[in-house]
């Protein structure tokens, strides 16, 4: 719209120069008139002037052209949209997967909640316990891996490098003070780690892989 704006004010201009000339040279030929080349002179000007506006007015601040400017903006907004209408935990659970699990290539992701006090090794009766609700992801088989951890809700995440799965028994366990020393372990080596936002897409292919399961 502003390329057609300027177009006709070009013309306008350039009309209204070449009707003054002709006006002029029909009332008083004895006046002074600019010669071709001088009105040749005006009217590049004109227009050199005309699309220096016009390429002011498409940049933005940040130096993109308008049409550059827009396509970001849908970009962004796209991005935002194609995760609307999953829930933050749906979000997390995959976020952490693509960035902390064992192996990509998975059929399901299962998620299973441990609550705060339950034992870090379910088979051995002198086990430390998690101080705070935790979270185990696994795939379907044993190869897949696990990630367990708990939430800081600030885009960290502690993650316990527990056994996805625990033998039946446990022989010659080391005790302290009533607690397996092995699973106080654990929990003493917990890594904090900030949580990549990874790529939408990812993303959503991870959720669409997410099963809840029920604690054994």
């Amino acid at each position: 719209m502003k390329g057609k704006k300027n177009f006709l004010t070009l013309a306008g201009a350039v009309s209204m120069l070449l009707s003054t000339t002709g006006c002029a040279d029909s009332t008083d030929e004895e006046t002074t008139q600019p010669n071709e080349t001088e009105q040749a002179e005006s009217i590049e000007e004109f227009i050199e002037d005309t699309e220096q506006i016009e390429s002011d007015e498409s940049e933005t601040s940040e130096g993109k052209t308008y049409s550059e400017f827009e396509e970001d903006q849908e970009e962004t907004e796209k991005s935002k949209d194609i995760l609307a209408e999953y829930s933050n935990d749906e979000i997390e659970y995959a976020r952490i997967w693509l960035q902390l699990g064992p192996n990509q290539e998975i059929s399901e992701l299962n998620v299973q909640h441990f609550p705060a006090g339950t034992p870090v090794n379910p088979k051995d009766e002198n086990s430390a316990v998690y101080p705070d609700d935790v979270v185990q992801l696994s795939g379907s088989r044993l190869v897949d891996g696990s990630v367990t951890y708990s939430s800081n809700g600030n885009g960290t995440i502690n993650v316990y490098e527990v056994p996805y799965r625990w033998e039946t028994t446990m022989s010659e366990v080391e005790v302290v003070d009533g607690v397996s020393v092995y699973t106080q372990n654990l929990l003493d080596e917990t890594e904090v780690v900030s949580v990549d936002v990874g790529e939408d897409a990812s993303v959503v292919e991870l959720i669409e892989l997410e099963r809840m399961t029920e604690n054994n």
